[in-house]
């Protein structure tokens, strides 16, 4: 017999203070969009780099709306990541090198409150 458990999600609310949080904590080096969207279902978020018309760049996140909580702020923190270890070099960083590691490391500090 299969049994179905409801995922707890995370709440605006709460979803809000975590993107207040590390845009306190760890700030990239533009300005962070960050969004719980429906996205396809091989990937549970993304990180691009924007750029308007006037020239302004900024980030978008782009987190799936169907994680869980924990999922949610994994994945949140994850794509923070990219955001931070991003520069105008992208190209020349691995996405998931030390630079990443370290990036990481201070969103999730930031986020579960780790000294």
């Amino acid at each position: 017999m299969k049994t179905k458990f409801k995922k707890e999600k995370l709440t605006k609310k709460e979803w809000r203070e975590a993107v207040t949080i590390l845009r306190h904590e760890c700030p990239p080096h533009y300005p962070v969009k960050a969004r719980r969207v429906k996205v396809p279902d091989d990937i549970y978020g993304d990180t691009d780099l924007k750029e308007l018309k006037n020239g302004k760049r900024f980030f978008m996140i782009r987190v799936s709306q169907e994680l869980s909580k924990a999922e949610t702020l994994e994945v949140l923190v994850h794509e923070w990541a990219h955001a931070i270890s991003w520069t105008s070099g992208h190209g020349r960083i691995r996405d998931h090198g030390a630079e990443w590691g370290l990036a990481y490391a201070s969103a999730y500090r930031a986020i579960y409150q780790v000294d």
